[in-house]
Formats: structure tokens, sequence, C-alpha cells
């Protein structure tokens, strides 16, 4: 079975706080995240029979909390990655034009 292709972005996703949001993890789909992913979900079962459910439940609040500003981080890396690529792309287009003039 072939391997789900990655998403593309172009200008209208990178632009877009929903689709960029979206694409991100979709790009991250890998084989070598999925240990993390266990990792995570038996260690909130581990703390399941350790904390009380307030303690849990604070504890919950503040990985969501965590979690967003990663996804805020990401977003903001992809968006820098994009324009220091079309930046970067367009400064080396310009010079490849020149050398062949």
């Amino acid at each position: 079975m072939k391997p789900p292709t990655k998403p593309r972005l172009s200008p209208g996703t990178v632009g877009d706080d929903g689709a960029l949001t979206d694409t991100i993890p979709a790009a991250l789909t890998s084989p070598t995240l999925a240990p993390f992913t266990a990792e995570v979900l038996r260690r909130q079962r581990a703390l399941r029979g350790v904390l009380t459910d307030a303690q849990l439940q604070a504890y919950l609040g503040l990985e969501e909390v965590v979690n967003d500003r990663i996804a805020a981080e990401s977003v903001a890396l992809v968006r820098w990655a994009w324009r220091e690529g079309r930046r970067v792309g367009r400064r080396e287009g310009r010079r490849e034009g020149r050398a062949n003039r």
C-alpha cells in the first residue's frame, strides 16, 4: 500500500490559520512519531492511577495550554520557513538569471 501523499503548501494554505493548522499534523504523520504518541498515552494512563480527578483535570488543563502553544509555534515556524524559502528562492533565481546572460 502506497503511503499517503504529504499535503502541499500554497500561499492560500499558509495565509489561512485553519488550513495551515490542519496541514501541519498531516505533514507530520510519520512512523517515527508514533512512539512519542504511545509514550504520551502510556504516561497519561499512569497519571490516572496516582492523581485525584481534580489533580488530573488540572494537569490536563495545563497540557491543553502547552499543546495550544506548540500548535501556535508550529504555525509561526511554517510561515517563517515559507517566507524564507520564497526569499531565498527569489535571490537564487536572480543569481542564476545573471549567470545565464
